[in-house]
């Protein structure tokens, strides 16, 4: 049985395929296309470790003022008070903490999110939240961003201070302005403001509610022996749903639950997933900023985007085989007419159709993507294509089951055009996709597909994601 999980479930262990490295190209599940419908119808402990920076990074911290300073807010707090104070004009949104998060978060936490944009939130005692206002650059906004890959996958995960200047700071500069020095004090400026920016934040908030609810010097970075990772008070939301979610089609997967059958509970973990996964890693300052965003990013992107197309790709499956187990003139509900059933059929068909199309035109939507790339002179187009376009005739082969013609010249303009543009043009349909279309365009009231619509594709292996590498 899968262990239940709410969705701020952390991953503690990875799967023993990606323990192993063991890499299992992603396909199609192995549940061919039905017939046609039935009847042929169609811690706050953590604050004093945060100024601890590697040994010769910084001459001096970025807050310096006396620790014995006295709090403006009437009470002592032991914390230094830096001399900064939020502009007037400066507007913090407050929102509600998601009920239980006092269980399993300090008094005092951040969260961030890195899916679509960044963005930063401070929960206070007393249950109230504040988004922190971002007004960062491309390289502010990646230093936190990496470090909260790394903060999702394994809390407490750190990356030295060599890899962390390069990836960010060293990226598309000139070696004559790469050098250590110019990319150690890039990143000491990039921190200096984002610590400014929080503060501003911090001491706002003590001023509304009148007392020192936060530390003035609350900071998001764990830097010790040169090595950077985030503090333990910050918690990465909309990840840790992913992974979570992630977690539970994987040890499904592990244990052998996938084979013959997608259950309730992993159609559930799919759901969830997807609704978490509003938009790909980062996407905002990739679309905005592209040229100075550096080519780390590219492994979360194409990671996430893994874990989202395996939660479409199962949804679709349970779809596929629930309306396939009402074909069967044996199943009908208790009370249910042949009318109704063939009402269900239809419904968990057209679901099935909807959720592989957006596989299809989610698949290689980008070429940021590790795994969309092109094939040419005699090579093999990468698996993301590959994926897509098989996803493709799915979908369209049960629109055309369906009879939904009009929808099935509609996705395939669609998806013409968007492989076209995306390939520079490179990109032709494979026989089988053009077989399918044509078949799924003649389907009338009178048309029947065969039991198997696909013979040219034989059952694939299970679908599986790389692991981390």
């Amino acid at each position: 049985m899968l262990p239940s999980s709410s969705v701020e479930q952390r991953p503690t262990s990875r799967s023993s395929i990606q323990e192993s490295g063991q890499r299992v190209k992603p396909s199609l599940p192995s549940t061919p296309i039905p017939p046609v419908l039935s009847n042929a119808s169609a811690g706050q402990d953590s604050l004093q470790h945060a100024w601890q920076e590697a040994e010769g990074e910084e001459e001096h911290p970025d807050l310096g003022e006396s620790a014995q300073e006295k709090s403006p807010y009437g009470k002592s707090s032991g914390y230094t008070i830096a001399p900064t104070s939020a502009p007037e004009d400066l507007e913090i949104p407050m929102e509600e903490m998601v009920p239980g998060a006092d269980a399993m978060h300090p008094p005092l936490y951040v969260t961030i999110t890195v899916l679509k944009e960044l963005s930063l939130t401070l929960h206070v005692p007393g249950g109230k939240s504040y988004r922190v206002p971002l007004h960062l650059n491309a390289k502010e906004m990646q230093l936190i961003a990496y470090l909260a890959w790394l903060h999702g996958q394994s809390q407490g995960q750190t990356i030295s201070l060599d890899k962390l200047r390069e990836h960010i700071f060293g990226y598309g500069r000139a070696d004559e302005d790469a050098t250590p020095k110019k990319l150690q004090d890039a990143l000491d400026s990039a921190k200096k403001e984002i610590r400014r920016q929080l503060r501003q934040v911090t001491l706002q908030v003590n001023q509304e509610v009148g007392y020192e609810a936060t530390p003035p010097n609350l900071d998001i970075f764990a830097i010790r022996n040169k090595r950077y990772g985030l503090a333990e008070v910050c918690f990465v939301s909309d990840l840790a749903v992913i992974e979570a979610q992630h977690q539970l089609i994987q040890q499904a997967f592990d244990e052998g639950l996938l084979v013959d059958n997608v259950s309730e509970a992993i159609k559930e973990a799919c759901d969830r997933l997807r609704k978490a996964y509003i938009g790909d890693f980062l996407a905002d300052l990739i679309h905005e900023s592209p040229e100075e965003v550096g080519t780390w990013v590219r492994k979360p992107f194409t990671l996430y985007r893994d874990y989202f197309l395996q939660a479409v790709l199962y949804a679709a499956e349970y779809e596929l085989r629930a309306g396939q187990q009402l074909a069967d003139e044996y199943l009908p509900g208790e009370g249910e007419t042949p009318e109704e059933r063939r009402k269900r059929q239809r419904a968990h068909y057209s679901r099935a159709a909807q959720l592989y199309r957006t596989y299809a035109m989610r698949a290689c939507d980008s070429r940021f993507d590790l795994k969309v790339t092109f094939g040419g002179s005699g090579r093999a187009h990468g698996e993301r294509v590959d994926m897509s376009e098989r996803t493709l005739r799915r979908c369209i082969t049960l629109y055309g089951i369906l009879g939904s013609t009009h929808m099935v010249n509609q996705v395939y303009s669609a998806y013409y055009k968007l492989m076209k543009t995306i390939s520079a043009k490179a990109w032709e349909p494979s026989k089988e996709t053009l077989q399918d279309l044509q078949g799924a365009q003649a389907q009338t009231n009178a048309y029947r597909f065969p039991t198997r619509v696909m013979p040219h594709e034989p059952p694939p292996p299970h679908l599986e994601t790389d692991g981390r590498s």
